[in-house]
């Protein structure tokens, strides 16, 4: 008998025996960036702003929250890992919405609460000369005086979720945790009739009336979200402010490095 053909069968048991304790037969095999291509990035730590304390672990915080933002987005398979003392790789797999991904993991979202001025006396002093407890914004185009310490921020949230007004408009709906519910009702409580900065990213997005006391922990982000941009908002939130910014250093998009028919036929092997 010929041992040839023989030992070519033992070979093919082997083989297809080694296979299924990889990939159990049911089991979806991922395909990483190399099958099914996707996007590659490398961002810097922005960490000239922080003090020395501050940048001890800034890599590591913003990886965690990078993770937690793409965990959200429902990625599978991505790689998050910081390189160096400054830099972060991320690869999505298969990720195409290239402005969204991007905007997601970039943005800040450091969320801050502060109030309008509204004493005469102190608005005009600072048209002059500006003091150390206030700051100037801009609103549609129109200049406002902010008290520079914020009330409330980001980190006195403990949920954030798009929502829908009356005439069908986009929101973020976002809960104070139990902390931040009660100063924010000392806040509203005290200051009815006063104007009540929202700030995402240095920018202020709306400073509504406080008309009543607001004893629920909620409050509203408005400024004429489309339901995505809501939805990425309040994400973005949930999963907490980077602690500095990072700069896009690097960006390819890599396609697959085999044609489907290759990995048709390493999957169905």
């Amino acid at each position: 008998m010929n041992r040839m053909p023989l030992r070519g069968i033992l070979i093919l048991v082997v083989f297809i025996l080694s296979f299924i304790l990889i990939f159990p037969l049911g089991e979806k095999i991922n395909l990483g960036l190399d099958l099914k291509g996707g996007m590659h990035l490398i961002y810097r730590v922005d960490t000239a702003n922080l003090s020395s304390q501050e940048r001890k672990g800034a890599s590591e915080r913003a990886v965690e929250i990078i993770r937690n933002r793409i965990d959200e987005l429902g990625v599978k398979e991505p790689i998050i890992q910081p390189q160096g003392q400054d830099k972060i790789l991320i690869q999505l797999p298969g990720v195409v919405d290239r402005e969204r991904a991007l905007e997601i993991i970039g943005k800040t979202a450091l969320l801050e609460f502060k109030l309008v001025e509204w004493e005469p006396e102190l608005i005009e002093k600072n048209k002059e000369s500006l003091d150390s407890e206030h700051e100037w914004a801009e609103l549609e185009e129109r200049k406002i005086l902010l008290r520079k310490k914020a009330v409330l921020t980001g980190k006195d949230l403990k949920d954030a979720q798009i929502g829908f007004d009356s005439l069908g408009l986009s929101y973020v709906l976002v809960r104070f945790n139990s902390q931040g519910s009660k100063t924010f009702a000392e806040l509203t409580q005290n200051n009815v009739g006063h104007r009540l900065a929202i700030i995402l990213d240095g920018k202020v997005k709306s400073a509504p009336v406080i008309k009543e006391p607001i004893l629920n922990g909620e409050a509203q982000i408005t400024g004429d979200f489309t339901p995505t941009e809501a939805k990425d908002l309040a994400l973005v939130l949930r999963s907490g402010a980077l602690p500095c910014p990072l700069v896009l250093e690097e960006e390819r998009t890599v396609g697959p490095l085999l044609g489907s028919d290759s990995i048709r036929r390493g999957i169905n092997a």
